[in-house]
């Protein structure tokens, strides 16, 4: 008979000691040679999990098999454990090849293809299946003390860290722990430096950056998930927990069984919170996403004063040329509306001439603040009204809290998981109530009152600098200030928010720099603007 030998171990520690698969394959050999088999081909899987069949080797052992001859008569196995530890998937497969005529047989679980043998493999299959399930119990509950006990589970750690040997294990077992690698923890702060400090448009533009500089991801290219995925990972903060989702599924466990283990942060709290703050004004829902991540200048601003649509880019033959155009051109055709083309180069500069020269000069930004000012006052009453009506519902669901761990302490609840969900929605309802009341407050607080001459003039002067100097810069502060730029013939008409200039303003004066850790977001309408 013409067979095929399959041996596997179920991880990677077992396949680098080398002991289980050269045995699995000495004895199948000797098995084949006693019987007078011929092996046709051996398929080996080292570290794979017999439970599921997301095992390359054994996908494509399993459809050669299923060709039309049949390479081979058998597939020999060591044990049926080997083929599957899973009854209801090993019956399942067995059947597909047994279409195609192709058997499994064991070297030490012989069955016949009667009834007995049957029953004898059913028999296997279920021992196998309720051994396998024993031993991840008793493993999973063995790595969740080693992660109490501060050590680290895996193979592979973090990027950002290294294993480091620690003494503390029984029977001569070595223990581990993490510890920040030199190299890469460099990166990481790379990408954290180059985030936060503007002059890039976007993460695919920081992953370019980080290729171009051979800064690999352990000899793997930069993606732009994956520089999000660094920039949203708490463990970089020292915040790392082990048994957060489930190994098979990916699912989220119940916060109560994430096991916080102590790793040394690489990023400080307040570059990762800063991080952070700019993720969530740059997220799909608060801003368009293209408006992040496109290079031009006045993308999303620019409107057609003939017909009112939106203006796109488009390039002269050569291709050399950029030029600003209707979009009813380009979606309808030539003669869809009147108007020019403006050349980008030249209505760019004249956009950031304008503004440095005709609105963020100290007179003007005067102006504007003295008319923010005035409806800053007639709003204050409704901003007082909104913070007391957010402060009574603080109160209630402080009451409501107490109501719970008081029902908990006379035994008329028990604590459980249920109860736990409950508490947990109160304190997420609570930062959230807490950090509405803390923006209003902002509002209602914004010293423009107390502004200066001198303040207002170092303001002018400062954002001047921004508009010409760092383009990306450029860009964040005019989706933050500017509303619209409507093209009319040779003239462009800008206007913007007087709330968001007095915002930027303030935070001047509190002493925060023009480095626009505030990402701008989409801008209400009908607030008074400048223009």
């Amino acid at each position: 008979m013409i067979v095929a030998i399959y041996a596997r171990v179920s991880t990677t520690k077992q396949a680098d000691m080398n002991l289980s698969i050269p045995d699995q394959l000495k004895q199948m050999r000797k098995w084949c040679e006693e019987n007078g088999h011929f092996i046709a081909k051996e398929y080996i899987e080292p570290g794979a999990s017999a439970t599921d069949d997301k095992r390359p080797v054994f996908t494509e052992m399993i459809d050669e098999a299923c060709q039309k001859p049949p390479p081979f008569e058998a597939i020999l196995v060591h044990s049926f454990s080997r083929f599957f530890r899973n009854s209801l998937e090993s019956s399942f497969y067995e059947l597909k090849l047994k279409k195609a005529g192709v058997s499994v047989v064991s070297t030490t679980q012989p069955s016949g293809d009667d009834d007995s043998g049957f029953l004898s493999r059913g028999f296997y299959k279920i021992l196998d299946e309720f051994f396998s399930r024993e031993n991840s119990k008793h493993t999973s509950r063995g790595m969740r003390e080693n992660a109490r006990q501060g050590f680290f589970n895996g193979n592979k750690p973090l990027f950002g860290y290294r294993k480091k040997p620690v003494d503390g294990g029984a029977k001569n077992r070595q223990k581990y722990v993490l510890e920040p690698d030199p190299i890469e923890a460099q990166i990481i702060k790379k990408i954290f430096e180059c985030y936060t400090s503007g002059k890039f448009s976007g993460i695919k533009e920081i992953a370019t950056f980080l290729n171009s500089k051979n800064m690999t991801r352990r000899c793997e290219k930069w993606s732009g998930q994956t520089v999000l995925q660094v920039l949203s990972n708490k463990a970089y903060l020292g915040e790392y927990f082990f048994n957060k989702r489930h190994g098979k599924t990916g699912k989220l466990r119940p916060e109560n069984e994430w096991i916080k283990v102590a790793l040394e942060p690489i990023i400080d709290a307040e570059l990762f919170q800063k991080a952070e703050k700019m993720r969530k004004k740059r997220a799909p829902k608060t801003i368009n996403p293209s408006i992040v991540s496109s290079p031009i200048l006045l993308t999303g601003l620019l409107k057609c004063g003939t017909c009112g649509s939106s203006m796109t880019t488009s390039t002269g033959r050569s291709g050399k040329y950029k030029y600003y155009k209707c979009s009813r051109k380009t979606r309808i055709n030539a003669k869809a509306c009147d108007s020019s083309a403006v050349p980008m180069e030249k209505l760019d500069a004249l956009i950031l001439d304008a503004l440095s020269e005709r609105v963020f000069t100290p007179e003007k930004v005067k102006n504007i603040l003295t008319a923010q000012k005035k409806n800053g006052e007639k709003a204050s009453g409704k901003l007082s009204g909104a913070i007391q009506q957010l402060k009574n519902e603080l109160k209630k669901l402080e009451e409501a809290k107490n109501r719970l761990y008081e029902a908990v302490e006379s035994g008329f609840m028990p604590l459980d998981n249920s109860l736990r969900e409950r508490l947990r929605f109160h304190d997420n309802k609570k930062q959230e109530l807490l950090s509405e009341m803390a923006s209003l407050r902002q509002k209602s607080e914004m010293p423009l009152s107390k502004l200066t001459t001198s303040e207002i003039t170092a303001f002018c002067a400062a954002i001047r600098r921004c508009l010409h100097d760092i383009r990306s810069l450029a860009k964040s502060y005019l989706q933050l200030l500017v509303d619209e730029i409507r093209i009319e013939g040779n003239t462009a008409v800008m206007c913007g928010s007087n709330a968001a200039l007095g915002e930027l303003v303030a935070k001047k004066k509190l002493g925060t720099s023009l480095d626009m850790c505030e990402v701008p977001s989409f801008k209400r309408r009908g607030e008074p603007c400048w223009d």
